[in-house]
């Protein structure tokens, strides 16, 4: 179902709002933004075949069946996600989005979300304005009351555990930890680089202990 008239991220936004209830804008809008950051022609081809806005994966073992249709239209796409979602919820994309990844999106998108007067639910708060930007983050502190980078990253690098404050951030924080923790393991750019520097320390330590072993030498002589 090709539309011609949808151009610009504010045609999709406004597209998504319309085809999904007003009680999934924020999850479905989240996800739009993490998969694709709103452009219709992303495609990502490492390891998957995942097309368009919301990157519906086409691969063999995902949705196959969709390899035909044209994924990188914007109203096919966001068609398409919206059969998925009603069928498995929010699972194909691995669930809902997290507090970070909706804020986000409301920084980001913020102007044209005003423009169209949409009115978020997240976390089971009913008629956000996302000029507002209210979504609880790690800490109690809101949005619109931290600086845009760190707004975007509420985890700081001291985070890694579960603590007693209120809300789920905490928790967003530590599973983010060990995701990036995995990452950085099966990344072979990281065993490349630890070889080398392991190779470069060995070798530094023999030129040390030969000099040092010179130096007695020459010492007790």
């Amino acid at each position: 179902m090709a539309d011609e008239g949808l151009t610009s991220l504010k045609d999709y936004i406004a597209l998504v709002m319309r085809i999904f209830p007003a009680s999934e804008w924020g999850n479905a809008l989240a996800i739009m933004y993490r998969e694709s950051r709103g452009n219709p022609k992303a495609h990502n081809t490492k390891g998957e075949d995942s097309r368009g806005l919301f990157q519906i994966n086409v691969a063999a073992g995902a949705h196959p069946e969709l390899a035909e249709m044209d994924l990188f239209d914007p109203a096919e796409n966001v068609q398409i996600a919206y059969k998925l979602w009603q069928e498995q919820g929010w699972s194909p994309w691995g669930g809902k989005p997290d507090i970070p990844t909706i804020n986000s999106m409301l920084l980001d998108w913020s102007t044209i979300l005003d423009e169209l007067g949409a009115k978020i639910s997240v976390g089971g708060t009913v008629g956000w304005n996302p000029s507002q930007a209210v979504t609880p983050l790690p800490g109690g502190q809101a949005a619109r009351d931290m600086p845009a980078e760190e707004a975007k990253n509420p985890c700081p690098d001291w985070q890694f555990g579960v603590t007693s404050l209120p809300g789920t951030g905490y928790i967003t924080c530590f599973f983010k930890a060990i995701g990036e923790l995995l990452r950085f393991l099966v990344n072979p750019e990281t065993w490349i680089a630890l070889i080398i520097r392991g190779i470069l320390t060995i070798f530094g330590l023999i030129i040390l202990g030969a000099s040092l072993f010179a130096l007695l030498n020459s010492l007790g002589e």
